[in-house]
């Protein structure tokens, strides 16, 4: 039951487009399961058998944080990685979006609308939202 919670309060949040510079996000066919990750990848979301690939220079933060008494971390990507993530997103409304950070899947949830520049996950705690937004940023390595 709160897995499903989870699932459905990160597929209705709300994500927008915010500042940065150029991107080293990866755009991949036939996903990311059978695929050797480049080393410098912090994160993807996949969908439909693509991924996008995102490195540390790709997310311009990471904040823990509560919302609505959940936690969980938002996030905002640059420009360019939030171009294609938005493209990714649009062209797939209506399939199950998964958020994987330094290999551990963290959701997965049904696109409902067309996602851009960034958003907000839930987790189970506080300790675990430190965590992955740590990793997302690079300040704590995947390996």
């Amino acid at each position: 039951m709160y897995l499903k919670r989870r699932r459905q309060l990160v597929a209705a949040l709300l994500f927008w487009l915010t500042a940065s510079a150029t991107s080293a996000a990866e755009l991949v066919v036939d996903g990311v399961a059978d695929r050797d990750l480049p080393e410098n990848t912090v994160a993807a979301f996949s969908v439909a058998g693509e991924a996008l690939l995102l490195t540390a220079e790709d997310v311009i933060e990471a904040n823990p944080q509560f919302s609505n008494n959940v936690p969980g971390f938002s996030f905002w990507l640059s420009p360019a990685a939030g171009a294609v993530f938005a493209d990714l997103t649009s062209r797939h409304i209506g399939k199950m979006l998964t958020l994987t950070v330094c290999g551990d899947e963290l959701v997965t949830a049904t696109l409902r609308s067309r996602l851009a520049g960034g958003g907000y996950v839930a987790l189970d705690s506080l300790g675990s939202a430190v965590y992955y937004a740590d990793r997302m940023t690079g300040e704590r390595p995947c390996k």
